[in-house]
C-alpha cells in the first residue's frame, strides 16, 4: 500500500477561550521537533507570525512526507502558552514556552496525543543522511511538464527527464501506491521516485514522474479519486511521453509500485501505447486478502499475541464485508462503528491504552473504509486485469516486504500465465522492505532510519531488463 498516508498529527478538543489574541513575540519564527509515534518518527517544522496589527499566523511543514507550507486555521497565544488548530485532518498542539527556550507539548489527532518538543531552527540541519539524493548538474535533460489528466479538468504536472542526444529513448511512467503523493513518491525524506529516475536516465532511459491529482501542482480532487481514476491519470502519462519527438514509441512502459502495480496492468489493457510493465511490490489478490495479510505479518514481527492478531483480523473481514453490503454513508458510518465497539469489547484495558488503539482512533480507522478508493478496490479484481496483459511484464518484491508479501509474485506470474502471457519475469530479492531497501525486518518504523532509499541492485535489473526489450 502506499506509505504515505498522512501521519496522524493528533488533536485534544479541549476548548480555546482560555487563550487570548495577544502574546508576546517570543513564539515569532521557526521552530522544529521530531514526532515519535513509534511506528514512525517525522520531523515537524512549524513557522509562526505576527502581522503588525497583532494577527498571529502559522504553517507547518513535515519534510519527510514532503509536504510544506499547511496553513494553521488559528494560532492562539495568552503569555508562554499557545495552540495551532490545523482542521483539515482534525490535529492540533499545545504548548508552553519554557525558561529554557524551548516550546513543549503534544500534538493530538484521531483520539490518539504525542509529545512533541520544538527547538528554535527550521530543522534543516538535522535531516536524516539521504546518500542516494540525485545532486544537480545532471548528465541528462530535464523539465517539469504539464498536460491534461484522465478527466478534462484535471491538469497532471511533472517532471520529464531524457538522456542527451538525439536518439530516441526507451521511456516509463512511474506510478506510486496508495495516499496522496508527489512526483518523487516522497516519504520519511526519501524520494524514491527521484533516486530512480534519476538512476534509469542516466542509463538511457526517459522517465516521467508526475504528482498525483490534486497533488503537489496537479489539480483535480484526489479526495474522490479511485484506483480507475488514476490509471486514466497514467494512459494520459502514456499518451504524453508518446508525444515527445526524444521518445521511441514503441518503446513506453509503466513502471508500478504497490497500489500502482494494479494501476499498471488496467493501463496496459486500455492503452495500445504500452509496450512493457514492471510491477514493484504490486499484487494479484483482492485488496482485502492484502489487507488481512499485511497487518498479520506487521503485527507478528512487532510481537503481537496471537489473540489480538485474530481479533483484529475477523474486525477487518466484518468491516469489508459492510462496505461490500453498501448502504447510505451515514448508515454504512453507525454499522463500522458498531464493528468497531465490538472489537474494543474484547480487548483488553492494556490494548485500548496503546497509541493507535482508542475508540476515535479505531472508528476513524474503519471510516476510511467508507470511501470511493476503498470501495473500488474492494469490489475490483486484478487477477482478472492481469489475465487481459499481454506486454512483457517484470513483476519485484522484497522478501522483507510485509506490506504486500512477496508471494503476491507467484500469484501475479500465475494470473498472467492463465491468459496466455509468457514474457513473464519474477524476482524476490532478499533482505529489501516494501520501498526496496535493505532492512533488519521490514517493519514500516526501519524506513527512516535506513539511509538507503532503494537498493541499486533493483533499480540495475530494472534498467537492464527495459534496455534489452526488443
Amino acid at each position: 500500500m502506499k506509505h504515505c498516508v498522512w501521519f496522524l498529527i493528533l488533536a485534544l478538543l479541549a476548548p480555546l477561550s482560555a487563550f487570548a489574541a495577544t502574546a508576546p513575540s517570543a513564539f515569532v519564527g521557526d521552530w522544529s521537533g521530531v514526532l515519535d509515534g513509534g511506528v514512525q518518527k517525522l520531523r515537524m517544522v512549524v513557522h509562526i507570525s505576527r502581522s503588525p496589527a497583532g494577527e498571529w499566523t502559522g504553517t507547518m511543514d513535515s519534510p519527510d512526507q514532503g509536504a510544506k507550507g499547511i496553513p494553521f486555521d488559528s494560532v492562539l497565544v495568552n503569555d508562554a502558552r499557545i495552540a495551532l488548530v490545523m482542521s483539515r485532518i482534525g490535529g492540533r498542539y499545545q504548548g508552553t514556552l519554557s525558561e529554557a527556550g524551548t516550546i513543549n507539548g503534544h500534538w493530538s489527532q484521531g483520539g490518539m496525543s504525542l509529545p512533541l518538543d520544538l527547538a528554535r531552527g527550521d530543522g534543516s540541519g538535522n535531516g536524516p543522511h539521504r546518500p542516494q539524493a540525485p545532486l544537480p548538474p545532471y548528465p541528462y535533460r530535464s523539465q517539469d511538464v504539464t498536460y491534461t489528466g484522465g478527466a478534462s479538468d484535471v491538469k497532471i504536472a511533472g517532471t520529464f527527464t531524457w538522456p542527451a542526444g538525439d536518439v530516441r529513448s526507451p521511456a516509463v511512467l512511474l506510478v506510486s501506491g496508495s495516499g496522496p503523493q508527489n512526483r518523487d513518491s516522497e516519504v520519511m525524506s526519501h524520494k524514491p521516485f527521484h533516486v530512480l529516475a534519476d538512476y534509469l536516465t542516466r542509463k538511457g532511459i526517459a522517465v516521467l514522474r508526475t504528482d498525483d491529482r490534486g497533488i503537489g501542482k496537479s489539480t483535480g480532487s484526489f479526495a474522490t479519486a479511485t484506483s480507475a481514476d488514476f490509471a486514466a491519470d497514467a494512459a494520459a502519462g502514456v499518451a504524453f511521453l508518446k508525444s515527445r519527438p526524444e521518445v521511441d514509441p514503441a518503446r513506453i512502459g509503466v513502471i508500478g509500485h504497490s497500489e500502482g502495480g494494479i494501476v499498471a496492468p488496467l493501463v496496459a489493457v486500455q492503452s495500445s501505447d504500452v509496450a512493457f510493465l514492471v510491477l514493484m511490490a504490486g499484487f494479484a489478490d483482492n485488496i482485502e486478502v492484502i489487507l488481512r495479510a499485511q497487518s498479520r505479518l506487521m503485527m507478528e514481527a512487532g510481537g503481537t499475541p496471537e489473540s489480538f492478531i485474530a481479533l483484529n483480523d475477523s474486525t477487518i473481514v466484518t468491516a469489508c464485508r459492510l462496505v461490500r453490503a453498501g448502504g447510505d454513508p451515514e448508515t454504512l458510518n453507525a454499522r463500522l462503528d458498531s464493528a468497531v465497539d465490538k472489537m474494543l469489547a474484547r480487548m483488553t484495558p492494556e490494548q485500548k491504552s496503546a497509541p493507535g488503539l482508542s475508540r476515535d482512533a479505531l472508528v476513524k480507522a474503519a471510516r476510511a473504509m467508507n470511501t470511493p478508493w476503498f470501495h473500488y478496490l474492494l469490489n475490483y479484481d486484478p487477477r482478472a486485469t492481469l489475465e487481459k496483459v499481454k506486454v512483457p511484464v517484470l513483476a519485484l518484491n522484497g522478501a522483507r516486504d510485509l506490506q504486500v508479501p512477496a508471494s503476491q509474485l507467484d500469484e501475479i506470474a500465475a494470473a498472467l500465465k492463465a491468459g496466455g502471457n509468457t514474457r513473464v519475469e519474477i524476482q524476490r530479492f532478499p533482505g529489501l522492505n516494501h520501498l526496496f531497501q535493505t532492512a533488519p525486518t521490514g517493519l514500516i518504523v526501519e524506513y527512516s532510519e535506513i539511509a538507503e532509499t532503494m537498493s541499486p541492485a533493483v533499480m540495475e535489473r530494472v534498467a537492464s531488463w527495459v534496455l534489452a526489450l526488443p
